[in-house]
């Protein structure tokens, strides 16, 4: 089974999340971000970012609703109304 990179950082003890800024951040125990997992943590990023584009450009979303979809797909969150999208 694949994990996706969210999954291989949430298994090391790293925490994603978007920020009222809307970017997306992390927090980590000390240590235990490697280079490795720092990769992994800017792929994430660019992800999450490339997905809030296309929904906001190409699908007509404001930015917030954007992000917030983005982040259901990489992360696993739920939305408002509970269902994962």
């Amino acid at each position: 089974m694949n994990t996706s990179p969210a999954q291989t950082l949430r298994a090391h003890g790293v925490e994603l999340y978007v920020a009222p800024s809307g970017r997306l951040r992390y927090r980590a125990p000390a240590g235990a971000l490697t280079s490795t997992l720092r990769d992994l943590v800017l792929e994430v990023a660019l992800q999450f970012e490339e997905r809030a584009a296309i929904r906001e450009f190409d699908g007509g979303m404001d930015r917030a609703t954007a992000e917030r979809l983005a982040a259901a797909d990489l992360l696993g969150v739920q939305d408002e109304q509970g269902a994962k999208t």
